[in-house]
């Protein structure tokens, strides 16, 4: 299948939102021929060169297929989008020469289960790691009253409940797959251990990573240490 590349220093993975604002005249070109045509794009992390100018551009060869969601037009030619990210897909070849972007050549890559019972366990244990991992990145208390007042019980338990009710909406317990994904694509995380958490080739095994990067995550910021924190150039809103 051909698949028009919107090139990014960021990892788009199944199931999460991806906002861009498109300025340069190549892209917004893929914007309007994908808009005209109803297809989706595909976002593939750059490993090496730039996502704006001239000049050559590595990225990896797994990426996520970005079906556009919602568009804003400006008078100048303009785009403002928001695309959710579908479908995983492997690249066998890049065509440069026949369009203003680049088209590659490839296919989608189904999502295995691996080990069915291993994934649900699994699941199980990433769910609530993320959960305490949302818990742990809570800001703490803003100092006011009595520093030594016990903790009130009722308001943190309101507190895990309300965050046991979002990791449920962002990622089914009854779905290991969506599950993975969707934890993949909001836990911090470096650009290489995201894509490699994109590439996993099973759910069981894309499972695992997320238990022990969660894992990890969860032990500095219980000692209060910094986790990984993203290069605000990669914040979510993309320009290009």
């Amino acid at each position: 299948m051909e698949i028009p590349l919107f090139p990014l220093h960021a990892v788009l993975v199944p199931g999460a939102p991806l906002p861009l604002h498109v300025f340069e005249p190549r892209y917004r070109a893929l914007v309007a021929d994908c808009l005209a045509a109803g297809a989706p794009f595909g976002v593939v992390c750059i490993s090496a060169g730039r996502e704006v100018g001239a000049g050559s551009v590595s990225f990896a060869a797994v990426g996520t297929l970005a079906e556009i969601r919602e568009v804003s037009r400006h008078p100048d030619g303009r785009f403002d989008i928001v695309t959710i990210g579908t479908a995983r897909f492997r690249l066998t070849g890049v065509l440069g020469d026949r369009e203003p972007y680049l088209i590659g050549i490839g296919d989608l890559l189904p999502d295995l289960p691996g080990d069915a019972e291993r994934s649900a366990r699994l699941a199980r244990r990433v769910r609530s790691r993320f959960v305490r991992y949302l818990q742990l990145l809570q800001p703490e208390a803003d100092g006011e009253g009595d520093a030594n007042a016990p903790a009130d019980p009722d308001r943190a338990s309101a507190s895990l409940a309300d965050l046991e009710e979002i990791a449920a909406r962002l990622a089914p317990p009854d779905d290991p797959t969506t599950l993975a994904h969707i934890v993949s694509g909001l836990v911090q995380a470096e650009l290489p251990r995201r894509q490699r958490l994109l590439e996993a080739s099973s759910t069981e095994e894309r499972l695992a990573d997320l238990d022990a990067l969660l894992g990890r995550e969860i032990a500095l910021l219980s000692r209060r240490l910094a986790p990984f924190v993203p290069d605000p150039r990669h914040s979510i809103l993309h320009r290009n």
